[in-house]
Order: C-alpha cells, then structure tokens, then sequence
C-alpha cells in the first residue's frame, strides 16, 4: 500500500480531494491531510509518504516546493489546481510527477493516474531494492577483501579464524588442506569484483573452493582450499589450479604471469606461511625462469614453515615488555629490534608485513589493556594496518616501529592513570543514572566485555560499579533533599528508583538516616 499525503490551505479542498475515491481499493491509503507547510514537512520527515497531492491556488506560496525538494526522502509531487501549466511553465524547476487540471478531474481519471503512478512507484521500488543489494554486496565483498588480507598477513589469530566468525563476512573453509597461489596483478584493476570473485570460486573442481585478495600493490594472492584423497590426487588438483589460473589470466585478461604456488597447510593459521613462501619465490623466480606455475617447494604433506626465528623471538621480547610497563626496557627492548633489523643483510617485505601486523595487535591489546583511548594513541587519519598495506621498504617499517615505540612510552609515562575506558564508564552513569542501568550496555557502548569493564572498575576505583552507581544516585538525591522541596517519591525517581520505599532504605543503609531526617538538616534557607 502506497502512503499518500494531501496538502491544502483549504480544508475543505482537502477533505475533498480524501474522499473522492475508495484509495485503498487501487493500492494507496491516505495517511495524512495537512494545512502548512511546517506540518508537511514533519509528516514528509517521519512518514515517507510515496505521493504528496498539492492543493494549489493563485497565491500559493511555491518556496513549499523547494522545501520539499530539500527534504524531499522519496515522495513524488502532485499539483492539483486551476491552469496548472502556467504555473507549471513559471515554475519549471519543481521536478514534478504530473499536475492534474482541477475542472477536468474526474473518478475515472483519478483512477487511471493512480494506476500510472503505481506502477511507476513499483519500478522505482525494485531498482531500489536491486541498488540496495547491490550495494549491501559491496560492502559485504571490501569486507571480505580485508578479512583475507588479515589471514594473509597473520593479522587474524585465534577466535578471529572460527568459522562462525568467518561466516559474518561470507567466508567459509569447509576442508583440511590449504594452497596459496600468487601472481603479478598488473593490468589486472578492477580484478577484486562480485564477478571476478564468483568466476574464480567456480572454477574450482568439486571439492575445492578458492577466495581472492589484492595482497600488494603488484601481487594478487588466492586461498585454495580443498579435500583430496592421496598424495597423486593433491598433486593433481593443485596442477589443475594452477592451469586454470594461467589459462584465465591469458584467456580473459589477455595476460601471460607465472602463478607462484605454495606447498600445502593443514591449518588456516598456517595461511601467512605460504603468503610469505610465494612472496619470497615470486622475487627470488620471476626473472629467472620462463615456467608460468612455479613451485615454492616440492609437493610435501603437513610442512609447517615457521617465519624467521630471530623475528619470533623478537616479538615475544616485546610481548613480555608490554606486559610489564617499564619504559626503560620497552625503549631498550625496540632499540636492539630496530637494530637487528637494520643489521639484517635480506628481509623479505612480505616478512615484514607479516612482523608490523603482529606488533600493531601486540599494542593494540596493551592499549586496551590500560585503557587509553585507542584512536588517540595511532593520531592516524586511517587504521594502522594501512601502513602494512603500503609497507614498501626496511625503512618504512623501522621509521613506524619507532613511531610505536615513542607512543607507547609516551602513554606508560603520562597517562596509565588515567583510564579512558573508567572516565567514560563514569561518564556514561552520569548521563543515565536516573534510569535502569546494565552493565551489558555500558560494555556494547565501550566495546569491551562486561566482565573485563567490571574488573578494571573495581581496580581502579576499588569499588564495584554497582556501588558506584548508588553512591552517584544517592549523592545527588542529597543535592534534591537539600537544595528543593520535591516530594521523596518524586526524588527517587528522578534519581534512578522506581520504589520510594526502596530508595528510602538503601538512603537510610548507606547515610545512617532517613530522607526525611536529612532534608530536616541540611534544607538551605
């Protein structure tokens, strides 16, 4: 049913206009009849009316017009009214649907405009409906597009790889088994699209499924994830890949890259293992072999390639540094990492990568952990793990990791004590106090869990928030017993109490005496 509007300074031309005709009976129900502006503006806010039929005479003020047009949602404009065209013609700007000659309107006339206009409103409301989900899939696909490259490059651990999790962004591992494959994206813009995606997940063989990500500025990277039978049968379905890849890339893009092919993993986490074999063959083989499938390695079952020990090790420095808060030996710590690096004749930049987004999840856990507020430590304009992205050299991650460095020190020194998260846990009670109040609200607006929220509450204030919140209700029913003569049920609603009697006696339990007895002594003059 289509919601009509009729606007007319005439009430009388209005309720004319309503009562003509059975409007239910053609698809349409007039929700509204207004008699100014202002009202047809609220009623075009709150109701989103399909049609508005304006009632017109010669000194109609036609700025309504504009109004509508600023505010206009999705309403169509009708002008009903004497030599409309000429008005029309003068007024060519208003971006009409029809206008409707009032001497010439009829019921059958009516009628026929009404089934013109439906199915108009119809094809807009399937092209909407075809533009909303077209949209929601781009959204859905930029999205899945980072989940990959947080797997690629290790960013993704633990919980962040269950299934239920990956399912939210339309990804799904169903098998044991893992390749990566990588090749050079040049000429290939535009690659990562709705079709591009479904067209290379179809081409798997049944059993196998593969996703595709932009890794680099010059690389495209998939995951291939498939069951297999033996050691002849991986074989195979790994050659078939890699085949179809090449013969698409030459086929459809008209382009002849080698695919770089990883040994298979058994674990998803495992994933930033071959991204960094590809990465390390596709620079150590592109300009020496004429081969388009290049192996990382030979065909093995359940190889696990660890990144380099020295950087691991690196990592679980740092990780012990955070933990412990001392400054000296973060800035010790990050100066012999720092050093090591730069020491380092050959790092791999996929490596690095890899190293920058473990650091950035190490930090951002400290962060969370203290509680400072997180878009205030990075001072970045976008996320943190975009400088992973554009991570092009040994430089670039050094002049970062330093940057880190300082913020962290910066915070540790200055600003540990005081908790982001226990300010706008006090700040949230302040605003809401007078109503029901659930921990579980106060941590979905924090971000947080309601039993991490609750601990660093009591540790920092050394009191539960519940007694936080009847410490805050009861201060500022004093302020009313004090400072108004406001009735005491009246008081213990304002502050939060449904039950006079109730707040009567937590008053008492906690004060020593009752609301009553301390109006009586502390009322001001």
């Amino acid at each position: 049913m289509y919601k009509v509007v009729v606007y007319s300074k005439d009430k009388l031309a209005s309720l004319g206009i309503r009562h003509f005709l059975f409007w239910e009976k053609y698809g349409f129900t007039v929700i509204n009849e207004v008699f100014n502006p202002e009202d047809l503006l609220s009623i075009n806010k709150n109701h989103l009316p399909d049609l508005i039929f304006i009632d017109v005479d010669s000194v109609t003020n036609f700025e309504i017009f504009e109004m509508i047009k600023k505010h206009r949602n999705r309403a169509e404009l009708i002008i009903i009214g004497n030599n409309v065209e000429d008005l029309v013609k003068k007024h060519s700007n208003l971006e009409l649907l029809d206008f409707i000659d009032r001497k010439k309107l009829t019921q059958d006339i009516l009628i026929k405009k009404l089934d013109s206009y439906s199915e108009l409103l119809s094809k807009r409301t399937e092209k909407k409906s075809d533009e909303d989900l077209k949209h929601k899939k781009e959204i859905l696909l930029a999205a899945q597009s980072q989940v990959l490259k947080e797997i690629f490059y290790g960013r993704r651990l633990g919980v962040e790889l269950n299934k239920d999790v990956l399912n939210n962004f339309n990804i799904s591992f169903p098998y044991n088994t893992y390749v990566v494959l990588m090749t050079n994206n040049n000429a290939l813009l535009g690659l990562y699209n709705n079709n591009n995606v479904r067209f290379y997940q179809e081409i798997c063989i049944p059993g196998g499924i593969v996703y595709i990500c932009n890794t680099g500025i010059n690389e495209i990277s998939f995951i291939y994830n498939f069951k297999h039978e033996d050691e002849t049968d991986l074989k195979i379905k790994i050659d078939r890949m890699g085949a179809r890849i090449i013969s698409i890339m030459k086929n459809f893009y008209n382009v002849n890259n080698p695919v770089f092919i990883s040994h298979p993993f058994y674990k998803l986490i495992n994933v930033k293992n071959a991204y960094i074999e590809c990465s390390n063959a596709y620079k150590v083989n592109r300009v020496l072999t004429s081969n388009l499938i290049i192996y990382c390695d030979s065909i093995k079952s359940n190889v696990e390639d660890d990144i380099n020990p020295m950087l691991e090790s690196m990592l679980t420095i740092l990780k012990v540094s955070l933990k412990e808060r001392d400054p000296l030996k973060i800035k010790l710590n990050v100066s012999n990492f720092i050093n090591d690096i730069h020491r380092t004749d050959y790092v791999e930049l996929s490596q690095l990568k890899y190293l920058l987004s473990c650091i950035i999840y190490l930090v951002n856990d400290f962060i969370l952990k203290i509680g400072y507020d997180k878009k205030l430590f990075w001072g970045l304009k976008k996320t943190p793990y975009d400088k992973v992205d554009n991570l092009e050299s040994k430089d670039d991650f050094i002049e970062f990791v330093s940057f880190i460095s300082e913020k962290i020190i910066n915070v540790i020194e200055n600003h540990e004590k005081s908790n982001v998260y226990i300010t706008k846990m006090k700040d949230y009670i302040k605003r809401n106090y007078m109503h029901d109040i659930n921990m579980k609200d106060i941590a979905s607006e924090l971000e947080l869990t309601s039993s991490y929220i609750s601990a660093i509450f009591k540790k920092i204030t050394g009191q539960t928030y519940k007694e936080y919140i009847i410490n805050f209700r009861l201060s500022k029913a004093k302020e009313l017993l004090s400072n108004t003569n406001m009735h005491i049920n009246l008081i213990a609603e304002q502050v939060g109490y449904e039950n006079e009697h109730y707040f009567s006696k937590m008053f008492k339990m906690r004060t020593g005496v009752t609301p009553s007895f301390y109006r009586n002594n502390h009322q001001k003059s």
